[in-house]
């Protein structure tokens, strides 16, 4: 899909149609389910609401349009109340009587909880508005291909990868031990022995490591 820009056929001097059009754009890019279409478009609306020179303001109508069409948590949704709660108290921005944004809330409790609540802050506390990239929707990361023959009873069972198993002379496969840390001989299991053995069964000396193997033994 074709996402690098498109134009909103409006009047050049009707900025709230162009800023309608872009959530109409935006909404259509989530019907197709298009990320890249509806990130491009949330950057315009971003750049016309919420850039440090943006004039943009917020009507009864744009609001309307967008809660209607959008579910609660949606991206558009939340930016627009963003908008809408930061200038709140600002007439140049926010455009409507107070008659025309009651009959709005009614219709969508979740806007008007939030408008609610942000209203009772200080003008100068109302900074809703967040940065742009909190706006945009990821993509879905790549499933990771899931871990065959997971770990049980402390034996890490092979993972298929096309390199033939070890096998006994009688054709069964060798079964593998996980260690975590040093391999331990059958003496040295057995606690204070700490000695390494000869074929010949005769103890073997070596370095020590109390970290891993806890005190040496006793010199007998």
């Amino acid at each position: 899909m074709y996402y690098g820009n498109y134009t909103a056929r409006v009047s050049s001097s009707d900025t709230t149609q162009r800023s309608t059009s872009d959530a109409s754009a935006w909404i259509l890019g989530d019907k197709l389910q298009c990320i890249d279409f509806k990130n491009h478009v949330m950057t315009r609306l971003y750049s016309q609401y919420a850039a440090p020179q943006a004039s943009q303001v917020v009507t009864t109508e744009q609001i309307d349009y967008v809660c209607s069409s959008t579910q609660p948590g949606s991206k558009l949704r939340s930016f627009f109340l963003d908008i809408l709660a930061t200038h709140l108290a600002d007439k140049t921005r926010v455009i409507g009587t107070w008659e025309e944004w009651d009959a709005v809330f009614q219709k969508f409790p979740d806007a008007r909880a939030f408008v609610l609540q942000s209203s009772m802050t200080m003008p100068a506390e109302r900074r809703y508005i967040k940065w742009l990239c909190q706006y945009l929707e990821q993509k879905p990361q790549a499933s990771s291909p899931a871990i065959a023959n997971l770990v049980t009873d402390g034996r890490a069972k092979k993972v298929e990868s096309g390199i033939p198993a070890k096998r006994n002379a009688d054709g069964s496969p060798v079964q593998e031990d996980v260690a975590d840390g040093p391999t331990m001989t059958d003496d040295e299991t057995t606690v204070g022995s700490g000695w390494r053995r000869n074929d010949n069964a005769a103890p073997i000396p070596r370095p020590w490591t109390s970290q891993v193997w806890g005190p040496p033994p006793t010199t007998r």
